[in-house]
C-alpha cells in the first residue's frame, strides 16, 4: 500500500485527533517545534495548515467543539491508569512540516506510553466534584490499554467493585 494512501486514511478516519493533547489541560505546552514556529495545543488547527494537510485541519477544527471541556462526567467512577514510562511530549524538527520523511527527536515525559500522565490524572479531580462517587488507580509501570491483562490492575479494579 503506497505511504501517501495510508497517510490520507488515517486523515479520513480521524481517530487519531481525539488523542491530541487537550487545550483546557496542556494551555501553553509546545507540541510540536519546527524551524519557523513553536505549536502549542492552540496551535493544531493552524499546525496542519502549515504542513499543507488540509483534511487534517479540518477533522481537528470539527473535533474542537466536543473536546474542549472535560468535565465529570455524572456516574459511578473507576478511573484505572499506567504511569512512569516514557511517553511522547513533543516533537522536534529541523525541517519543514510538509517534509514528512525528515528527521526529528521525539522529547518524552511521564504518561503510559501514549497519554501523558497530567491528561490521565484528570479523573483524579472528579472526586468530589460529582455527587456520585469517583476514585482513581494509578499502576506504576502498566501501558496504556494493558489494564485488561496486568494482573495487579485486575486485582485492584475486582477490589474496588467488592468482588
Amino acid at each position: 500500500v503506497p505511504k501517501e494512501l495510508v497517510g490520507t486514511l488515517g486523515e479520513a478516519l480521524g481517530e487519531s485527533y481525539w488523542r491530541l493533547p487537550d487545550a483546557g489541560l496542556f494551555p501553553d505546552e509546545v507540541f510540536r517545534t519546527a524551524p519557523n514556529r513553536n505549536y502549542t495545543t492552540s496551535d493544531f488547527v493552524q499546525m496542519y495548515v502549515d504542513a499543507k494537510r488540509p483534511v487534517s485541519a479540518a477533522m481537528v477544527e470539527a473535533m474542537l467543539p466536543y473536546k474542549s471541556a472535560i468535565t465529570p462526567p455524572g456516574v459511578d467512577v473507576v478511573c484505572l491508569y499506567g504511569y512512569n514510562i516514557s511517553t511522547p511530549l513533543r516533537v522536534v524538527t529541523n525541517s519543514s512540516l510538509t517534509s514528512p520523511d525528515a528527521p526529528f527527536e521525539v522529547v518524552t515525559d511521564d504518561g503510559d506510553n501514549c497519554v501523558l500522565r497530567r491528561g490521565l490524572e484528570v479523573c483524579d479531580t472528579w472526586a468530589g466534584a460529582q455527587s456520585q462517587p469517583s476514585k482513581s488507580i494509578p499502576v506504576a509501570n502498566m501501558q496504556h490499554g494493558d489494564g485488561l491483562y496486568h494482573p495487579l490492575a485486575l486485582r485492584l479494579v475486582l477490589e474496588s467493585l467488592g468482588l
